[in-house]
């Protein structure tokens, strides 16, 4: 059964993508200083 083009919404799923995708890209870049960081020192520490 094909849905007609005029019913897939293709920039609301975009959208949608983009929304759900960049929380955790975004957390991951900003804690990653962070974990490289205690990597290193407990490396350098044990």
């Amino acid at each position: 059964m094909d849905l007609p083009r005029s019913i897939i919404h293709s920039d609301l799923i975009s959208a949608a993508t983009v929304a759900v995708d960049t929380p955790p890209v975004a957390m991951s870049v900003l804690t990653q200083r962070h974990v490289i960081a205690g990597l290193t020192m407990r490396a350098v520490k044990g």
